[in-house]
């Protein structure tokens, strides 16, 4: 891949606005990427899973869009946390309760085990050896005369050089994996079509990392992701 605009090392980005301890903190892992043409990176673009998910996904309550966004915000920060030890992985995460009023240490203490049980995974071990990886990353893309602006949670390439899509989701979805594959279809198919666009016909594959109530990954097939167009 040549002739691509250089971006800048990109850092976690929170889903709320970001303060400015986040702003400067040190970036999640030091990444020259060279991604995609004009017009396809902005500085703050996001799309929201709900936008491009079927009309079957249930609104959240706003405690558990709360959840959802501390647990978010903790994995955009992936190479600081997947090394911690325990103890220091919990204190990590009780340290961002503030930005979030509704939540508890109950809430912390969820997400903290949920994410000692996501590092177990085979999947997880294979992202955090990535050749390269980014998250919380944002992409405008032009696609049938339209601008498609999008954050992927997660985008790694593997040491054969193929590149992957994670997004991660909470909620009760590991236990209705199907119905997960057939609701987010569309937005993974956006996904994958707006990489496409950008890396030169490049496919990554599209996974979903379903957090609740027990962390799995799931990968949507091509075929899946044909029928979401």
């Amino acid at each position: 891949m040549t002739d691509y605009r250089e971006i800048r090392k990109v850092e976690a980005a929170p889903r709320s606005p970001a303060s400015p301890e986040l702003l400067d903190s040190k970036a999640d892992i030091a990444i020259d990427l060279r991604l995609v043409r004009e017009p396809a990176v902005a500085d703050i673009l996001t799309i929201h899973a709900k936008e491009a998910a079927s009309d079957s996904v249930q609104p959240e309550s706003p405690r558990q869009q709360q959840r959802g966004n501390l647990a978010h915000e903790v994995l955009g920060q992936w190479h600081r946390w997947f090394p911690m030890s325990e103890d220091d992985l919990m204190h990590f995460v009780v340290s961002r309760l503030p930005g979030h009023s509704m939540l508890e240490t109950a809430d912390a203490t969820d997400i903290h085990q949920c994410l000692l049980r996501l590092r177990e995974l085979s999947f997880s071990e294979r992202i955090n050896a990535a050749q390269r990886l980014v998250t919380e990353m944002p992409m405008s893309v032009a696609m049938a005369g339209e601008a498609h602006n999008l954050r992927l949670d997660l985008l790694f390439q593997d040491d054969c050089g193929n590149w992957h899509i994670v997004d991660w989701k909470t909620g009760n979805w590991s236990r209705r994996p199907d119905a997960a594959r057939k609701t987010f279809r569309k937005q993974m198919g956006e996904y994958t079509r707006a990489f496409a666009v950008a890396f030169d016909g490049v496919q990554p594959t599209a996974w979903l990392g379903l957090l609740e109530p027990e962390p799995t990954f799931v990968e949507l097939i091509p075929e899946e992701l044909e029928l979401a167009t």
